[in-house]
């Protein structure tokens, strides 16, 4: 895995190539060295870290839908049970996707 382009770096991360672009301008992700005229190259490393920041963001998500369905179970809101399906789903999804 070492010596990979941005599409092969995606490929092996699971992510889309946008993502990687993504965590770059974040500063998650650094942009790595080129020589004059050539395409941007990653390491194993960068996989790694790009996979990291994955399951990080994955975490926040649950967490965010998780509060959202204890609002939901709490309150009275009429929108609440559409609200609290679609994210009881999505977290289902979730579960199934990461750690």
């Amino acid at each position: 895995m070492h010596d990979m382009t941005i599409g092969q770096l995606a490929k092996a991360a699971g992510v889309h190539v946008e993502t990687i672009r993504y965590y770059q301008r974040r500063g998650l992700l650094a942009e790595p060295r080129r020589a004059p005229g050539s395409v941007r190259r990653y390491g194993a490393e960068a996989a790694a870290r790009v996979v990291e920041s994955r399951l990080a963001d994955l975490r926040r998500i649950r967490a965010a839908l998780r509060l959202l369905i204890a609002q939901c179970d709490a309150g009275g809101d009429r929108s609440c049970p559409l609200i609290g399906s679609l994210a009881g789903a999505s977290l289902g999804d979730l579960n199934t996707m990461s750690p």
